[in-house]
């Protein structure tokens, strides 16, 4: 990894990640404080902090994939697709910077932006809940936690077709059509409550519902193999693009 090349990518990039924090925040904290869910759900004996808690579950989920999804396309068409398709990362390679190395710290700073994303989401979200009562702060740790590993899994595949396959069509189907039929995927399930649709999509692998009611077993499971399988995608882009044939 380069610290030089990891902070000319925070430079070039930073101001997509505060849009996209402030629209993930923006429509939370509109769940949180605008929606009338409080006396609805007092019906099933929940209500205030933790009533608050059981309704993000449901809103967490999607909107936890959709705005960082359209992020992390934005930063791997800017970070991977782009320098090879213009042959511009042919002059970042000429001038020293190895391959391995390029790509290494475009992993980095793919995981730290979402890292970022998700905790300030956790901090601000969380501050935010109490103002309908105490709630159980580690099933939102693990909720925002889990939710933020399935979006990586997303992300890293995303990230792999970019790395594999640009330029090309093979390349933009992977690392934008993909992400959304799975966004899509996931939406169609939750709406007909059809578990085939959500098991199609890794977004739909994990109920958070069920994570934050308590009745999920072997969610420690889920969220190894989505780190396992974003470790594959990792090295399976690294070893992709060491192979590409590219412009220098």
């Amino acid at each position: 990894m380069s610290l030089p090349l990891l902070k000319m990518f925070l430079k070039k990039n930073w101001l997509i990640w505060v849009g996209f924090t402030v629209f993930f925040l923006f429509e939370l904290l509109a769940c949180i404080f605008l929606m009338d869910m409080i006396d609805g759900l007092e019906v099933l004996g929940i209500s205030g902090g933790e009533g608050t808690l059981y309704f993000m579950s449901t809103v967490m989920p999607l909107l936890g994939y959709m705005f960082p999804m359209v992020f992390y396309i934005f930063i791997v068409y800017r970070v991977i697709f782009r320098p090879i398709d213009s042959t511009s990362m042919g002059t970042v390679l000429s001038s020293g910077i190895k391959r391995t190395t390029y790509i290494s710290t475009a992993v980095v700073f793919l995981i730290v932006s979402l890292f970022a994303m998700f905790t300030t989401v956790f901090v601000v979200c969380g501050a935010s809940m109490l103002y309908w009562g105490a709630f159980n702060w580690g099933k939102w740790a693990l909720m925002c936690f889990s939710v933020m590993l399935a979006t990586m899994v997303v992300a890293f595949i995303s990230f792999f077709f970019a790395s594999a396959f640009s330029p090309g069509n093979i390349a933009k189907l992977g690392f934008i059509g993909l992400p959304v039929l799975f966004l899509v995927l996931t939406m169609i399930g939750f709406q007909m409550g059809s578990d085939f649709f959500m098991y199609l999509s890794p977004f739909g692998w994990m109920d958070m519902t069920k994570l934050v009611m308590g009745t999920l077993k072997y969610w420690w499971l889920f969220n190894i193999g989505f780190m396992v399988t974003s470790g594959i995608l990792i090295t399976a882009s690294i070893i992709m693009f060491k192979r590409k044939q590219l412009s220098i």
